[in-house]
């Protein structure tokens, strides 16, 4: 190498950003600041110790332009080049490939100024992150950011899109009550006395009243991601009800269901039904007393000192101990009827089982207990210490057999008492009233010739239209003038059938859709849909019911709607 170039002098650039390194000859004149370096520097090594000699260790180095100007030196080149770079602080945003996810990364600064947070957000913003950033992790990050080394980094997630949540479907709220929301809490009456016994009367519900309430679905929230981008969610989805029987939708609110029927409510997961019977496994403490404006089906026993009460049947398949029933048409008990034995003292508990209907009673014994029925008292085996009370009749076993026993006790009836055995050798006292008996035979009588009068009346008629019939058909040209107009009539029928205007349908009463698209075709309605025979509807009221009423009930609301519909 020349000796006349063995100088390096250190110089900055005109903005403070770079330092510069001057390659001079000997006798140059020394510049403003910096050392001269009486060695030459033959690697980057050497050069960065001279770097960190003149206070600009933390600086950058440019390798690259160190290196040219140790080919310089060795070349003997003078020349002035960049060996430092004063840099700030620098901050980058890496977004995952889903965009739910936003990594920031602060590198610190070589000899300049540190990122403060508002410059970070900047930066932020710059690469496009608007949700879901997590300002407390900026902050912190931006922080630990000022303890770095030069050119070290650090990094943390600081942001997150908010995952879609998919709507909810529809969901019900029941709004009748049912018999399980009575709980197991004693009555408290107004006075403070507390019947153990009562839970309150079981919920019913009235034709029309609303059962449950089909909320709408929800629509969700989409998914956002770090962008503030939103992709739109799967909403709810609307579930149909489950319609059982003596349930409709409402037609003023489709999201309604409603009674069409007077009875207990019971609901499933996404409907309700109303069943004018309730029907229970037993009655005793566990359930409480029970009072119902319908029928009340027992599978068990009735406990003693509980009560039932119905506007309808009562009907029991096991035993009633000394409780009371009390039912507004007929009551049914397949086992027995079993009061207290009375006590040598009275104490007002020799009768303590009270068993009153307003039609039929049957049982297969009663002992010790008290009857009062609006129609007939019918017994398989016997009545022992009870008193009977029948509007009709009484009967105790099968007349035909004498195997029923009556002994003890009071029975009246206003029609017949009937049993094998009336009484007993004994001193035990049993009493028979019939004292009402002639006047049900008299009633009977005036009701015999008021329907005899009617009779007489309606034969009279029918022998006028023989006679006014037997009248016409004595001309040959009567008899031919009925004949057409038989056949006119057999015409007249035919073209009905095949007539545009006569269709035939095939459905049921009940059916609501089937009955709204029909009154819609004609201009009158004549219902001859009914069940009959009072014998069937005694055995089997639910069809009754269901044709007869409920099915009417579908008639006349639909005529009623399709009327309220017309311009």
């Amino acid at each position: 190498m020349s000796e006349k170039y063995q100088r390096i002098r250190y110089d900055l650039s005109e903005d403070q950003r770079m330092l510069l390194a001057h390659i001079s000859r000997e006798n140059d004149a020394p510049l403003s600041f910096g050392d001269d370096l009486e060695d030459v520097p033959t690697d980057i090594e050497t050069v960065s110790r001279a770097i960190i000699d003149v206070g600009y260790g933390d600086w950058f180095l440019l390798e690259d332009n160190i290196s040219t100007m140790l080919d310089k030196l060795q070349a003997g080149v003078a020349d002035v080049l960049s060996v430092a770079q004063c840099k700030n602080g620098q901050a980058t945003v890496t977004v995952s490939d889903d965009e739910m996810t936003a990594t920031l990364e602060i590198m610190a600064p070589y000899g300049g100024r540190y990122m403060d947070l508002p410059e970070v957000e900047r930066v932020l913003e710059r690469y496009g992150v608007r949700h879901g950033i997590n300002i407390s992790a900026v902050e912190n990050l931006t922080a630990q950011s000022q303890l770095l080394d030069p050119g070290k980094t650090i990094s943390v997630e600081v942001a997150y899109g908010s995952p879609s949540i998919d709507g909810d479907d529809s969901r019900f709220s029941r709004i009748a009550g049912t018999a399980e929301d009575r709980g197991h809490k004693p009555k408290t009456f107004d006075d403070g006395h507390i019947d153990i016994h009562d839970f309150g009367e079981i919920p019913i519900v009235n034709i029309g009243d609303p059962l449950l309430k089909r909320l709408d679905p929800t629509p969700g929230i989409g998914e956002q991601n770090v962008y503030g981008v939103v992709n739109l969610p799967t909403p709810g989805a609307t579930i149909d009800f489950d319609i059982g029987e003596g349930a409709t939708v409402s037609r003023s609110d489709p999201s309604l269901l409603v009674a069409m029927i007077k009875g207990q409510p019971i609901f499933s997961e996404k409907g309700a039904s109303v069943d004018p019977v309730y029907q229970v496994d037993q009655v005793d403490m566990t359930t409480g007393n029970i009072v119902f404006e319908g029928s009340v089906v027992v599978k068990g026993d009735v406990a003693e000192d509980m009560k039932i009460e119905a506007e309808g049947d009562i009907s029991v398949s096991g035993q009633v101990y000394a409780a009371t029933l009390t039912a507004g048409r007929s009551i049914a008990v397949a086992n027995g009827i079993l009061g207290h034995a009375p006590h040598e003292e009275p104490t007002g508990r020799e009768i303590t089982a009270t068993i009153k209907a307003g039609g039929r009673i049957t049982a297969r014994f009663v002992q010790f207990s008290e009857l009062t029925s609006g129609d007939e008292v019918l017994v398989q085996e016997f009545v022992l210490h009870s008193n009977v009370k029948a509007k009709n009749r009484v009967q105790v076993g099968d007349a035909k057999t004498a195997k029923g026993k009556i002994i003890g006790g009071s029975v009246g009836a206003n029609t017949q008492v009937c049993a094998g055995i009336l009484g007993a050798p004994s001193s035990v006292h049993t009493a028979i009233d019939l004292s009402d008996v002639e006047s049900g035979i008299r009633r009977e009588m005036l009701h015999a010739e008021s329907w005899r009068e009617e009779l007489t009346e309606n034969m009279e008629q029918l022998q006028k239209a023989f006679n006014t019939l037997h009248e016409r058909q004595k001309t040959e040209a009567s008899i031919k003038k009925l004949r057409m107009i038989g056949e006119q009539i057999k015409r007249y029928l035919d073209e009905i059938e095949k007539s545009s205007k006569y269709t035939y349908v095939k459905g049921n009463i009940n059916d609501k859709e089937i009955i709204e698209s029909l009154v819609e075709q004609v201009d009158g309605v004549v219902n001859f849909a009914a069940e009959s025979h009072v014998d069937r509807s005694i055995d089997g009221p639910g069809e009754f019911i269901q044709t007869n009423i409920v099915g009417t009930y579908v008639l006349l609301e639909e005529a009623r709607d399709y009327w309220n519909n017309l311009e």
